[in-house]
C-alpha cells in the first residue's frame, strides 16, 4: 500500500451497487498496484492501520491517525516534499464511505494459520561462529569462491574478512553500513552502503570501491540501496552500474554510465520505491543479457528489462502481486530440467502496517511456461520468509531449498527462523530445523562449499533489530550472531 499516487480521477458521485463500490476501489486502490482481496488481511487490522493510512493517501484523515507521527523534522520535511499525503480530499466523502463499507463488510474476523509441522535438521551440523564478530547486527554475507573467503559486514561499518579455517584475516571500518560486497573482475571489490537502515526519504546511501584497502566513493546521495548489479546496459562493452534504491515512499531503479559513473545522469528504469533484486541474463534468447528485477513495497512486481543491440531498453512485466503480497526474494534457476529459467519467489515481508501472521507467505515456484509466461506450480508456506537459497544440497538429483524467516510467525502460530526444504518428490518439499533456529534473525543468508568437501554449505548471518520471536540470553544471541550449517554430505 505504499506507492499509491495523488492522481484524482473522476468517477459517479453516485453509489448505488455493488458493481459502484467495486468501481471505486479498482480506480483508488488499483491505479499504482493490484487490488488486495479483503480477505488478505482480518477486520481488525484494515480497520487499525491500513485503512486510515488509505485514506491519508486519498486526502482523507481519520481521528486520532497521524501519517507523520514519530518523525522528526527532516523525515516529515521530505515526506511533505514527496507529496505522498494530500492536504485535500482526492475523492468525496460517501466515495471513501463506499470503500471503507466493502473492506469492512467483507474482511473475515481472522487469518486461519496452519502450525509448523518441521522435523529435525538432519541435512546439517549447525555450528555456532558468532565469537568472531560478537554482534548480532549483520547486514551482509558475501562468499569469495576464488579468494576462498567470507566477508561478513555489520551494520556499524565494521567489515571482517573471514578464511574457511574460520579465522578472522582482515578487518575493518568503512564508516557506514554495508548492504552487499560485490567482487568485480578486477582486483578492487565494491560495497554498496544502504545508509540508513530504517525506513528513511534520506538519500544517504553510496557505492564504495575498496583500492588498496582504503574505501573510495564511487556514487553517493544514494536512496537506501540495497542491489547492485553490474552489466552493459548501453551496448558499449563496458560494465555499467545497475542500482535498486528501495527507498521508503520513493525510490528507483536505475542505471549510471560505467564510464564515469559520478557525471553520468541516473537513467531511470523504474521510477518508484521498492526495488529490492536484479539479475543479468538472456531473457528472451537473442544473445544479449537483459535485467530481471523484483520490486517490493506495494507495487510488487517481477519485471524483465530487454535490452536491444542498440541499447533500447523496453520492460516487459512477468508477474505482479497484491500490495500485501510482502515479496522480499527472487531466485531464478531451471527448477523442473526444462532447459527453462524459472523464478522462485520469497513472500514474507511483514513490517509497516500488518504485521500479523499471513497463511500466504511463503515461497512459491513459478515455472517458465515460454513466451514471458510463468505460472505458479508449487507454493510452501512459510510465514515471514526473507532469503532463499536453492541447490542440490543431498545431491540427489534435484533442487532443494533452504530459507530463513525474519518474521516467524506470533506466540499463537510460532515458526522456525531457519528451514531445510528437501524436495523429496517433484513438487513436494519436507521442512526440516534446527533447535536454536530462533536464537537469531537471520537478515542474510549464502550458501557455498565452505569446507571443500564437495558440497553445499549456508551460513547464516544475525540482525536483531528486536526480540520478538527470538529465544536465547544475551550471550546466546551474540554467539549466535553467525551460523554455520556444515553439510553432512549424502555418500
Amino acid at each position: 500500500m505504499n506507492s499509491c499516487k495523488n492522481e484524482t480521477s473522476k468517477p459517479s458521485a453516485e453509489i448505488n451497487s455493488f458493481q459502484d463500490t467495486l468501481t471505486l476501489v479498482l480506480i483508488h486502490c488499483g491505479r499504482c498496484h493490484d487490488v488486495p482481496d479483503p480477505s488478505s488481511l482480518d477486520r481488525s487490522t484494515w480497520d487499525r492501520t491500513v485503512l486510515k493510512n488509505m485514506g491519508c493517501r486519498l486526502g482523507i484523515q481519520t481521528d486520532g491517525y497521524d501519517p507523520y507521527r514519530g518523525l522528526d523534522m527532516l523525515e516529515q520535511s521530505l515526506l511533505l516534499q514527496a507529496a505522498i499525503y494530500p492536504l485535500s480530499p482526492l475523492i468525496k466523502p460517501e466515495q471513501w464511505q463506499a470503500i471503507l463499507s466493502y473492506y469492512r463488510d467483507k474482511a473475515p474476523d481472522s487469518l486461519s494459520v496452519s502450525s509448523d509441522s518441521s522435523f529435525s535438521l538432519s541435512q546439517f551440523i549447525p555450528i555456532s561462529k558468532g565469537d568472531l564478530i560478537e554482534s548480532p547486527r549483520v547486514t551482509t554475507l558475501f562468499y569469495d569462491t576464488i579468494a576462498r573467503e567470507i566477508h561478513v559486514g555489520l551494520e556499524s561499518g565494521r567489515i571482517y574478512t573471514l578464511t574457511e579455517s574460520w579465522n578472522v584475516k582482515h578487518e575493518m571500518n568503512i564508516g557506514t553500513t554495508p548492504i552487499q560486497y560485490i567482487r568485480d573482475d578486477q582486483d578492487y571489490p565494491y560495497i554498496l552502503a544502504v545508509g540508513v537502515m530504517y525506513p528513511s526519504e534520506q538519500k544517504n546511501g553510496s557505492l564504495i570501491r575498496l583500492i588498496d584497502g582504503q574505501p573510495v566513493n564511487v556514487l553517493t546521495h544514494l536512496h537506501r540501496p540495497v542491489w547492485m548489479t553490474r552489466m552493459d546496459l548501453n551496448q558499449d562493452r563496458k560494465a555499467d552500474f545497475v542500482i535498486s534504491e528501495f527507498g521508503y515512499e520513493t525510490g528507483k531503479l536505475s542505471w549510471f554510465d560505467a564510464v564515469n559513473p559520478i557525471l553520468s545522469a541516473s537513467n531511470i528504469l523504474f521510477n518508484g520505491a521498492g526495488n529490492i533484486k536484479t539479475f543479468n541474463l538472456d531473457v528472451n534468447g537473442d544473445g544479449i543479457k537483459d535485467l530481471v528485477s523484483l520490486n517490493a513495497q506495494g507495487n510488487e512486481h517481477v519485471s524483465a528489462y530487454l535490452v536491444d543491440v542498440h541499447g533500447n531498453v523496453e520492460e516487459k512485466r512477468l508477474l505482479q502481486f497484491p500490495a500485501i503480497h510482502g515479496v522480499c526474494d527472487l531466485d531464478i534457476v531451471d527448477f523442473n530440467g526444462d532447459q527453462r529459467l524459472d523464478l522462485v519467489i520469497s513472500n514474507g515481508d511483514n513490517a509497516d502496517y500488518t504485521q500479523i501472521t499471513k497463511p500466504y507467505h511463503g515461497i512459491r515456484i513459478y515455472l517458465n511456461q515460454g513466451n514471458f509466461n510463468y505460472e505458479e506450480s508449487v507454493f510452501i508456506p512459510y510465514p515471514g520468509v526473507l532469503h532463499t537459497e536453492i541447490s542440490d544440497f543431498d545431491q540427489d538429483g534435484d533442487l532443494d531449498i533452504a530459507a530463513v524467516s525474519f518474521f516467524p510467525g506470533d506466540p499463537a502460530y510460532p515458526f522456525p527462523g531457519f528451514k531445510y526444504f528437501e524436495q523429496i518428490a517433484p513438487g513436494r518439499f519436507s521442512g526440516q530445523t534446527f533447535k536454536t533456529s530462533n536464537q537469531g534473525k537471520w537478515m542474510n543468508m549464502v550458501k557455498g562449499d565452505f569446507d571443500q568437501d564437495g558440497d553445499d554449505d549456508l551460513l547464516l548471518g544475525s540482525f536483531i533489530l528486536n526480540t520478538n520471536m527470538v529465544s536465547g540470553s544475551r550471550e546466546e544471541l551474540k554467539k549466535n550472531s553467525l551460523m554455520f550449517l556444515e553439510n553432512k554430505k549424502i555418500k
